[in-house]
């Protein structure tokens, strides 16, 4: 476990970590001095002429010169409180410094973790469910930072403590220490051995509970659609309820395991003093010995007990949530490396064509190939679509060529340079502006939308504005949106038609003003007027970029220099307009008999 800890720290972060032992070990030896303190006071009190005595007391009292036993039983009275309030500060602070320390890196993992998962590469999306994701960096790393990270570092912190106070005992009196470590620590010794594995187990249901839990809301949430239409409501309710009951249980399990078990042993340790004052006068010991020993043992007694029950508590509490910490070690030794070092100005030189040379692509535990040997060049500053029936491919292809997809054989280049590292790809993808067939659009303003992902301090206002007016959807915004560009769209572009939020979604392809755009099927929610008055903007600002379209209508393709049919993966036909559709606006049949798919 420590071992796991520590590879997911950073140099830093190891460094710190060490402060805070060497913080604890301090904290242990002001501890010691606290009870140790308070033994000078109950000696006076109990026998004033002690102070004449013993050496120690009796040196003090000449030095600084006091004139009665009483002045002097205060000064080490309010010797002994400073001492007690020294040490609960020094323990104030340390335990600030652990939970800080905590917190730094459970915000270092979670940004490291996310920034991990979004460097791997795109086809890992597609069997990977995104609940799990989200999961890790918002709760599990949670999991980990407040149920093992901060419990551990408490352990040694309390631990120190109790190794300190228990030495000191054993040198005050080997047989009462001797008592107290066999029924504190036995006692918990015995507690832990008997409740780990239910530990165990009721922290593994609860990690496989957070992922149903926000496998259930998601999907319950992101589709509230098709939720109300399908009434399915209460079909979601039902499914979150045993999972809710999970966690319930087990958090139950955890806390009553951890905390319940601190009642039984007070009353055994308090049993343990009586006992013990009991033997002591039995015994015929000196009565005002046993008062000053007994009164130092109950002092100790109130700082050991919560330090032994706070070393139970974090250890139950590790043992609850180490299937987060196994979890994030997993996620984190598997990380991707960030390709963010990428300046974002540094593009690809595209002067000639892209080529795509025996392309083939199966996906993950798929049983046929979603490309077969596919080539293609396209020059720069032409317009190319890829034409077909569902499900052939195009999307696929389109993929690849936007570097999501890695080929599996075949080789695209630019320009003769090799798309084959995330570097160069990230280069690639500068030159690229993509509108998918469903707009993701944020809670956010319009201008925050077109320029996706940008800080908000860092956005153009001249080139929202220039890709709008491109999209055909500036007039609209400001004349319609009550705000313009700063009108907040709702998540998911709730406030706005699906043609709007094509649009803008268009307009966000042409932020950056890229010189190659790949639409796939971008216009297929616009109505006619709009997809052609979109068309034309398109077209026009075709002349400077090279077009990559998957078409929905085939009317949309008129313009294009070229058609790729696509069927079952593989390029069937090329042509121009003309070529590959008939008069009635059908693509023609190919030479193998089978009408590929019908134009609108």
């Amino acid at each position: 476990m420590i071992s796991k800890i520590l590879r997911l720290l950073t140099a830093r972060e190891r460094v710190a970590l060490l402060g805070l032992v060497v913080a604890s070990l301090l904290m242990g030896a002001l501890q010691v001095a606290g009870v140790g303190s308070v033994m000078p006071v109950l000696a006076l009190m109990a026998k004033p002429g002690i102070a004449h005595e013993n050496p120690i007391l009796s040196w003090a009292f000449v030095t600084f010169g006091f004139a009665s036993t009483q002045s002097f039983l205060y000064f080490v009275g309010a010797v002994a409180l400073g001492s007690i309030i020294l040490s609960n500060a020094f323990i104030a602070f340390t335990t600030w410094l652990m939970i800080r320390y905590s917190w730094g890196v459970h915000a270092r993992i979670s940004v490291t973790l996310l920034d991990s998962y979004l460097a791997k590469p795109y086809e890992e999306f597609l069997i990977r469910n995104s609940a799990d994701l989200r999961k890790n960096v918002l709760q599990e790393v949670g999991r980990f930072t407040s149920g093992v990270l901060s419990p551990l570092l408490s352990l040694v912190g309390f631990g120190t403590v109790v190794l300190f106070l228990v030495t000191f005992l054993i040198w005050l009196n080997p047989l009462i220490a001797a008592v107290a470590v066999v029924v504190l620590g036995g006692g918990y010794v015995l507690l832990f051995v008997g409740v780990r594995r239910a530990l165990t187990s009721s922290g593994e249901a609860r990690s496989a509970a957070d992922s149903q839990r926000f496998k259930i809301v998601g999907e319950s949430l992101d589709g509230i659609k098709e939720t109300k239409v399908l009434g399915r409501e209460a079909t979601y309710v039902s499914l979150l309820r045993r999972p809710a009951q999970v966690l319930a249980r087990t958090s139950t399990t955890q806390q009553v395991l951890g905390q319940m078990p601190r009642f039984a042993i007070e009353a055994l340790a308090f049993g343990s003093i009586l006992l013990a004052v009991l033997f002591f006068m039995s015994s015929g010991a000196d009565l005002e010995g046993v008062v000053v020993v007994v009164g130092v043992y109950a002092f100790a007694g109130y700082r050991l007990l919560p330090a032994v029950q706070n070393i139970y508590q974090s250890w139950s509490t590790i043992r609850f949530n180490q299937t987060a910490l196994n979890s994030i070690h997993n996620e984190y030794a598997e990380r991707a490396p960030s390709d963010s070092t990428v300046d974002a100005d540094d593009r690809l030189a595209f002067r000639e064509s892209l080529e795509l040379d025996q392309i083939n692509f199966t996906y993950p535990n798929a049983l046929s190939p979603a490309l077969k040997d596919v080539s293609i060049t396209i020059r720069k500053g032409s317009s190319v679509a890829f034409i077909g029936e569902t499900g052939g491919g195009k999307t696929t292809l389109a993929d690849v060529i936007l570097g999501l997809l890695r080929p599996r054989q075949g080789r695209l280049s630019v320009d003769g340079v090799a798309l084959n590292t995330p570097v160069v790809i990230r280069r690639w993808q500068r030159n690229l502006g993509y509108v998918p067939q469903e707009i993701y659009l944020t809670d956010d303003s319009v201008a925050a939308n077109i320029a996706f992902g940008v800080p908000p301090g860092d956005i153009d206002p001249a080139a929202v504005e220039r890709a709008a007016r491109i999209a055909n959807i500036h007039s609209f915004i400001v004349q319609e949106l009550p705000h313009g560009y700063s009108t907040v769209v709702g998540e998911r572009g709730v406030r706005l038609s699906g043609g709007q939020r094509q649009r803008i979604g268009i307009a966000r392809a042409l932020y950056r003003d890229p010189p190659v755009l790949v639409l796939d099927e971008a216009t297929s929610d616009l109505d006619v007027a709009t997809e052609a008055a979109v068309q034309d903007a398109i077209t026009s600002a075709s002349r400077e970029r090279t077009v990559i379209m998957i078409a929905h209508r085939l009317s949309t393709t008129r313009n294009c220099d070229v058609l790729y049919v696509i069927e079952q993966g593989r390029i069937v036909r090329q042509g121009t307009y003309e070529q590959v559709v008939d008069e009635n606006g059908l693509m023609k049949v190919t030479s193998q008999g089978s009408a590929l798919a019908r134009g609108s």
